[in-house]
């Protein structure tokens, strides 16, 4: 990825042929977490899957997940129902939810205007508030166990928190125009919303509109279609996704205030870097400043969406280089609309959580084990056994494989490929005991091939049982291959066959001869 003049950031292809031969080693391992613990009855890719998911959050402790039943199901990170924790929040379908830092209380909204705060552990601070609009957005305090404060979006920003007597105040925060609120994150005190119109922050100390920036959508669909997707890199920089455009926005202070002055200072937003991808972001976050989205190739109303992928852009300072594009599959993506994905990171375990309607898909990076497998699958065996021997650091073990077993798939490849002679010379790291000798030998003498394996056929380390050395030298016996009899009488110990037996045989086959 590489500038413009216009401080936009362009992606090369490269030739086709070129990309097959040197293709790039997957980042991402995914895995369905729906099907494996039963969240999702059915893994059938058709019509008749019912939408079973409407969104998701994520704690260190565990998985929120909004059904269109109004329910909220709370799982283990695997997906596994966690039954005592299980809230019955609405009626309607969850539009969003919201973990406060400690994972201690859920805040949840729905399309008839209830919001509801649930604490997983005490009921006392459980609140079901009614406003006269659909909310699509929720968002607590990450303080929330202290502060007990929280906001709202409808057509307005609206913080929420206990007044006098304990009793619920609101307070109109900002007045927009673009629309409902669909998306909130907070960051110490500024707080980011966005509408179909674009994204603002507010800054709640001061209690003053920050800036508002109106986003780039898809002319020929509707707006909504690709809503806006936003993260906080850190607590003075917000990453923005619209459909193909990606824009970092950095909040500055104002330099001429002075500590002593009583109000909060004055801040502004501008627009640090802006750039194109190459695919329709459906989903955002920010890991340290580098970005992961989730991506479409492309939406219609009569196909839905089509290959799905995780992308990785590497901050680069003022411009951003592609690391990683995995494609994936998600079931019923093709009955899925862009403004249904949903992507949360969860940094204690550094993983990702893709949300459909109809599937939960997460993604994790993959490890060393995953590394050889790669090679192994791609057949590039010396790449595997040398990253078997050498691996990345010094302590690190593999875990599912050890140098038989990557030899073992070096050894059926090169077989499979009819490249016994080389692959013969693979069998002392493979083949460890008398027992998988017998049976490599005996594959060798049906195949007419006896000639290739014989001198690698070991005398020790493992010792093989006599009746297999026996059998070799009376296959030469019986073919009259006399010199390759003769060899092996001389290099083989008299004590590892029995001398007698052989000695019978090789008179009955020349009083045979002589008749």
């Amino acid at each position: 990825m590489s500038p413009d003049t216009n401080n936009n950031v362009a992606i090369e292809e490269d030739d086709e042929e070129e990309e097959e031969e040197d293709e790039d080693e997957p980042v991402f391992k995914f895995s369905t977490i729906t099907i494996a613990s039963g969240l999702r009855k059915t893994n059938d890719n058709d019509k008749n899957v019912p939408a079973e998911f409407s969104c998701i959050a994520v704690n260190e402790k565990f998985l929120a997940i909004g059904k269109p039943t109004g329910e909220i199901l709370i799982t283990d990170h695997m997906g596994h129902i966690i039954p005592q924790y299980q809230i019955r929040a609405h009626t309607y379908p969850v539009n969003a939810i919201s973990i406060d830092d400690n994972g201690d209380f859920i805040g949840s909204c729905c399309q008839e205007g209830k919001v509801k705060i649930s604490g997983l552990f005490s009921k006392n601070d459980d609140q079901l508030i009614t406003f006269t609009r659909p909310i699509r957005a929720v968002c607590l305090d990450p303080n929330f166990s202290k502060t007990k404060m929280f906001v709202t979006g409808d057509t307005s920003l609206i913080l929420n928190e206990r007044g006098t007597f304990g009793r619920h105040k609101t307070t109109t925060l900002s007045e927009l125009n673009g629309g409902l609120i669909h998306t909130l994150r907070w960051k110490e005190s500024l707080i980011a919303f966005a509408n179909d119109k674009g994204v603002g922050i507010y800054d709640l100390r001061a209690r003053r509109l920050v800036g508002f920036e109106e986003t780039d959508g898809q002319k020929e669909l509707p707006r909504g279609v690709y809503p806006s997707r936003i993260s906080w890199n850190d607590p003075t920089t917000l990453a923005v996704a619209c459909a193909k455009t990606i824009k970092i926005i950095s909040i500055s202070t104002e330099s001429n205030y002075e500590q002593h002055q009583s109000s909060a200072p004055k801040k502004h937003m501008n627009t640090a870097i802006s750039f194109k991808i190459e695919f329709f972001a459906c989903g955002l976050t920010s890991v340290n400043r580098d970005l992961v989205l989730f991506g479409i190739e492309d939406f219609s109303i009569s196909n839905g969406t089509s290959e799905p992928s995780l992308t990785v852009l590497v901050s680069k300072g003022k411009t951003y280089e592609e690391k990683a594009h995995d494609p994936f599959h998600m079931c019923c993506d093709e009955r899925t609309s862009p403004f249904q994905f949903q992507l949360e990171y969860l940094p204690d375990e550094q993983c990702f959580f893709i949300l459909s309607p109809f599937d939960i898909v997460k993604a994790e990076r993959r490890d060393y084990d995953d590394h050889i497998e790669y090679l192994i699958n791609k057949k590039k065996f010396d790449e595997a056994i040398q990253a078997f021997e050498k691996p990345p650091n010094n302590n690190e073990r593999s875990k599912r494989y050890t140098k038989q077993i990557v030899y073992r798939a070096y050894v059926k490849s090169l077989m499979d490929a009819n490249e016994t002679e080389k692959a013969v010379k693979l069998f002392p790291s493979v083949y460890t005991t008398s027992q998988e000798w017998a049976e490599q030998i005996l594959i060798f003498i049906q195949r007419n091939e006896l000639d290739i394996i014989a001198p690698n056929i070991p005398i020790s380390t493992p010792q093989l049982d006599p009746t297999t050395y026996e059998k070799v030298l009376q296959t030469y016996l019986t073919q009259k291959k006399y010199e390759k009899l003769k060899e092996l009488l001389i290099k083989w110990p008299s004590d590892i066959y029995n001398l007698t037996t052989m000695d019978q045989l090789i008179r009955l086959q020349m009083d045979d001869e002589r008749t």
